[in-house]
């Protein structure tokens, strides 16, 4: 085995299992959750299954995959902000009774009147202001999200990040 590559399963709980264990409470309930934990893992069809979960784990340690779930939710979070304020200003745009146009698109009760509020209250300029506004926004944040997507997958995999090719086409697409 090469010392730079990480341990299977079986040899960290060996390792583990090696190490002296105290003569108390806790070294006997150490020694019998490990005795337990290697039977677990090394019975029958179990086995393999655990060794793909234990390199699945030690991989997303490796490359801090919490880290970047959380960039990546951080990121479409933000870029549905700009995306709302949108539909919500062309809804009313774009329609007399906004209220059961928010009511099929499954937005009911106060939320709907809250909406059909806002597009009866509001001028024509001030809506086109808020969807011209939202829309610059808006692929600003699809730009950043699209880079965060290509960041990620490249760390991801270990490959270098290239720069976009046509940033334009690839954010409207």
């Amino acid at each position: 085995e090469d010392p730079g590559e990480d341990p299977s399963l079986r040899m960290f709980l060996d390792e583990l299992g090696s190490r002296p264990a105290p003569d108390t409470r806790m070294g006997r309930a150490r020694t019998r959750l490990l005795d337990g934990a290697e039977r677990l893992t090394t019975w029958g069809p179990l086995g393999p299954v655990a060794e793909v979960g234990w390199r699945v784990y030690r991989r997303d340690q490796q490359i801090a995959g919490s880290v970047l779930a959380a960039a990546v939710a951080y990121r479409i979070f933000i870029w549905l902000l700009p995306l709302a304020l949108v539909a919500v200003a062309g809804l009313g745009l774009f329609t007399s009774d906004a209220t059961h146009v928010a009511a099929d698109a499954g937005v009911t009760g106060y939320m709907a009147q809250s909406v059909a509020q806002a597009t009866n209250s509001t001028s024509l300029f001030a809506r086109v202001a808020v969807i011209v506004s939202g829309s610059v926004v808006f692929l600003y944040e699809s730009y950043a999200l699209l880079r965060t997507l290509r960041a990620v997958s490249a760390f991801a995999w270990g490959i270098p990040v290239r720069a976009m090719r046509r940033p334009a086409q690839q954010i409207l697409l």
